[in-house]
């Protein structure tokens, strides 16, 4: 299966020869690097009864040095999808008296399956 083509092999094979898709082996390989310690911490504080209940929750923030972190996850029961959404603001040292800050954000979007598993379907990034 190819993850970014929805697992249609037929769809991996008409890519452009310099077009790598992303397989398994390769989530496996960056597992690590996709789901950040940082997303994680986030994520074990997230109240699951308030997200099924309402169909969202958020954590709170969560410090390191320079950047603050905040995941907001929401819950469509309907759709049988989970979306996260990992906000980050970090403070630059500009000067010895002028900072500036930077904002982005990474948000993965899974899909519940029939089995009760979850399966990544998207992950995008903005800032």
């Amino acid at each position: 299966m190819v993850f970014g083509i929805l697992g249609d092999e037929k769809a991996a094979d008409s890519l452009d020869q310099n077009v790598k898709p992303f397989t398994e082996e390769d989530f496996d390989k960056y597992f690590n690097k996709i789901f950040t310690k940082q997303l994680i911490k986030c994520l074990l504080k997230i109240k699951t009864n308030e997200l099924y209940k309402t169909g969202k929750s958020e954590s709170p923030e969560i410090k390191d040095s320079s950047t603050t972190y905040k995941l907001y996850v929401t819950f469509d029961k309907a759709n049988r999808t989970v979306e996260l959404g990992l906000a980050t603001k970090t403070r630059y040292k500009i000067s010895d008296t002028e900072y500036e800050e930077g904002e982005s954000n990474f948000i993965y979007g899974f899909m519940i399956l029939k089995n009760g598993h979850i399966k990544l379907k998207r992950i995008l990034i903005a800032g």
